[in-house]
């Protein structure tokens, strides 16, 4: 951080230069700034201090804010973030909110490792023939959820857990996009007038698969009855796990954490049914003409 060689009250932004700089204790020590550091102290005297925590009480951020407010960080590295709790009035507040300060105001952090849910990179796959005798797929995607770490991160705070479930769409869709979330594809397809969804958000509700791990289990969901001309096109998709919660006990549902995405697991149609046809042994297997039928169909 560079000083300036004086700081007086008549700098420009006084007392906003001085939160800045008193944030940043380490220089205040210098021998060289004596004199910055006694405007400082005088500059800080009254101002409000913002503290942020992380769950063992770690000191996450702490800075001097000019304001008699603060809006809180929608976003935490490493967590999905629930929101931020605040012990001194006993409220959770959500990523975002603009709080009232005086003094020395902590907030904790209430989340879960970003990667308590993970979309697995094994893939289902349904083959039958539909009505007309023409053979069909579908992709059936996965997500592993740490369930113990997410109940012990809403543990006493009164958040309910609504509904699992998964987000399955094209991956250029994503990208468009810019995130991964039902927001972030909403608006897209709103700003690109698509006819069709954007995406699919297939829900179980509360039901999971238990897994060898006694702490976590597994949401599942497939995508069936594409239409001939998507297959054709045969896109790559992506998928990643989500989980619904009502942190407030009011309207249901109202903060949703998803899991980590990698965009580098995209999978197609084609690349699926063409794993399936390589690990079929019995030839025999009515399936595997479908997959045959279905792999033609994609070259052609």
């Amino acid at each position: 951080m560079e000083i300036p060689s004086a700081l007086t009250p008549d700098t420009d932004n006084f007392k906003a230069l001085a939160a800045s700089y008193a944030s940043e204790s380490f220089w205040l020590e210098e021998q060289d700034y004596k004199e910055v550091k006694s405007s400082l102290e005088a500059a800080i005297e009254g101002l409000n201090m913002i503290v942020l925590r992380d769950e063992n009480g770690g000191e996450i951020l702490s800075e001097y804010v000019t304001e008699d407010t603060y809006s809180l960080p929608t976003t935490l590295d490493g967590h999905a973030l629930i929101g931020w709790y605040s012990d001194s009035d006993d409220v959770l507040y959500a990523p975002g909110d603009t709080v009232a300060v005086s003094g020395t105001t902590t907030f904790y952090v209430v989340g879960v490792a970003a990667d308590f849910m993970t979309t697995n990179t094994s893939y289902g796959i349904r083959v039958y023939e539909d009505e007309e005798g023409d053979a069909k797929v579908g992709i059936r995607f996965t997500a592993t959820v740490d369930t113990a770490a997410l109940a012990a991160a809403v543990d006493g705070f009164g958040i309910t857990v609504k509904n699992y479930g998964i987000l399955v769409a094209p991956k250029a869709y994503v990208d468009a996009a810019g995130a991964f979330t039902l927001e972030a594809l909403e608006r897209f397809a709103l700003n690109e007038g698509l006819s069709s969804v954007a995406y699919l958000a297939i829900s179980s509700g509360l039901t999971l698969y238990d897994m060898t791990d006694p702490s976590a289990s597994m949401v599942a969901g497939s995508v069936v009855n594409l239409s001939e001309a998507t297959l054709k096109n045969n896109p790559d998709f992506v998928a990643i796990g989500f989980v619904e919660l009502d942190t407030d006990g009011v309207n249901g549902c109202d903060t949703i954490l998803y899991g980590a995405y990698d965009p580098a697991n995209a999978v197609n149609y084609k690349s699926v049914a063409t794993m399936a046809l390589e690990n079929l042994e019995n030839t025999e297997d009515p399936a595997y003409a479908l997959l045959e039928e279905l792999i033609a169909s994609f070259a052609s």
